[in-house]
């Protein structure tokens, strides 16, 4: 029997909130009254401490609200009696439970999270005019019209027809399904939500419809068979990573090799190798979609967006003078990127290779608005003095000494001093990598003089490292006065 003394609960405007049941029951039936007054509320987490296994909850007709979590981790429970008269449903109410169907009353206006309930079976009422269902897909009635906000992971279709006079897909509405190879969307759609169709994995098709308007962030994330995308002329808004946030959990994969747009859309355009947001007079960068290990960005783009080359492969990347603005995270997880052209300064910027999570940082010192310059050469010599591995001390120092752009005199003193101190073991290293990049950039660097040429040529001979010998040698005859024995004479 199930009485008032097993439920903590609190006043609430029209009544009271249950915070916690103490009960024995698991066949509970809560009261329509506490304290004579009416129980409106399951609050937040009031069933997942419950002492009791509980199986089964009837609610009371005269609930409006059921909080976040209310049956949390009620591992036992099965099944949740829901009536007429309950009217908002918040997030991860039966998350960890037993339960596998729900049945949503008519007087439901507002489900938070609605993609929580992909992994359950549910049933609409048919006199609902808030929600409807088609047996797959769940849909809600905003102001502007029929959202799609759910569906069931485990109805097993392939193709999926979203309902005509849908206007928007929202977020994760189709995530995580992982069977579902062909989405058709109706000219109604307006919009497609953030992570809309995240983690479908299988997707190889989808239309988007003259209308669509607005594609949000993550929206495909995930799709990683989804190889080709069209854009509409009424497409007018792209959200950070709309479509380059493609790639799936480790970045070996990702989808969208080929993009192509309506001509006539007057808010983007498409080279070979990116798509761009249109201005006045120039052009934004959104992303980079090309192959070419090696790639210079366009002198029409003043902004590089966020997102721009997100997993980028690319190795060198040149910055033109136009680019005014690079806007943060624009070359975020750009892994094998080794040099950084700037072109305002002239300058070829080495990018350290480990540790990997710092390349992040060091593209980061592009600026998202330029005066001087449009990189922050004083927070990459700051950036130097914490790095603890030899060839990129070396590397970074000596790019620096090459193109001494904006080079304050103590820094260009602390670079010439460590590779000076160090240098037996720099040429060591270099002879055991046989690194004739860093070689040569060390000569460019004028960190070779009459001074220590012939010691570094002693270094590498005789080791079977005659390729670096030769560039010693080399660049010794032309830039250092030396000239080699004529045996003509």
């Amino acid at each position: 029997m199930i009485l008032d003394t097993d439920f903590s609960y609190e006043t609430i405007e029209d009544g009271v909130r249950i915070t916690a049941y103490h009960g024995d029951e698991i066949d509970v039936v809560i009261p329509e009254m506490l304290a004579n007054q009416p129980v409106r509320e399951i609050g937040e987490e009031s069933f997942s401490k419950a002492d009791a296994p509980v199986e089964r909850v009837t609610l009371p007709a005269n609930l409006r609200k059921i909080c976040r979590g209310a049956f949390k981790y009620c591992l036992a429970l099965e099944d949740v009696v829901m009536t007429e008269g309950v009217e908002e449903l918040e997030e991860e109410i039966f998350f960890v439970t037993s339960v596998s169907q729900i049945h949503i009353p008519a007087s439901v206006k507002q489900i938070h999270a609605p993609y929580d309930m992909a992994e359950f079976s549910w049933t609409i009422s048919p006199d609902s005019p808030y929600y409807k269902s088609d047996d797959f897909a769940l849909y809600q009635m905003r102001q502007d019209g029929w959202h799609m906000v759910a569906m069931h992971l485990q109805n097993e279709i392939t193709t999926y027809h979203v309902q005509e006079g849908t206007v928007q897909i929202d977020q994760s509405a189709f995530s995580g399904n992982e069977v579902l190879e062909k989405i058709v969307l109706p000219p109604s759609i307006r919009c497609i939500g953030p992570d809309a169709m995240e983690s479908c994995s299988a997707l190889r098709s989808v239309n988007l419809p003259e209308g669509l308007e607005r594609i949000d962030n993550g929206a495909f994330r995930g799709c990683t068979n989804l190889k080709e995308i069209h854009l509409p002329k009424s497409l007018a808004e792209l959200s950070v990573g709309a479509l380059n946030h493609t790639f799936n959990w480790n970045g070996s994969e990702r989808g969208f090799h080929k993009v192509t747009i309506e001509n006539a859309n007057p808010h983007f355009m498409l080279d070979e190798n990116a798509l761009y947001r249109k201005g006045e007079e120039d052009l934004g960068l959104m992303w980079y979609f090309g192959t070419d290990r090696e790639y210079t960005i366009s002198s029409k783009v003043r902004c590089i967006e966020s997102g721009s080359f997100f997993r980028g492969a690319l190795k060198k990347i040149t910055i033109p003078k136009s680019v005014k603005s690079v806007q943060k995270q624009a070359f975020e997880h750009c892994e094998e990127l080794d040099e950084l052209v700037i072109e305002d300064q002239n300058v070829i910027l080495y990018v350290p290779k480990v540790p990997l999570y710092r390349r992040d940082e060091i593209v980061s010192f592009l600026k998202e608005e330029s005066s001087q310059s449009i990189y922050d050469f004083a927070k990459y010599d700051e950036a130097w003095d914490s790095y603890r591995i030899l060839e990129e001390k070396v590397k970074m120092a000596a790019s620096r000494l090459k193109d001494p752009c904006l080079l304050m005199a103590h820094n260009k003193e602390k670079y010439e001093q460590f590779i000076d101190e160090n240098f037996a073991q720099v040429l060591e290293d270099i002879r055991e990598r046989q690194d004739e990049q860093e070689l040569t950039l060390l000569c460019e660097a004028g960190v070779i003089t009459n001074d220590n040429i012939d010691r570094a040529i002693d270094c590498f001979a005789g080791s079977m490292r005659a390729q670096l010998s030769g560039i010693l040698m080399e660049y010794k005859e032309k830039h250092l006065g030396y000239q080699g024995f004529d045996f003509s004479l």
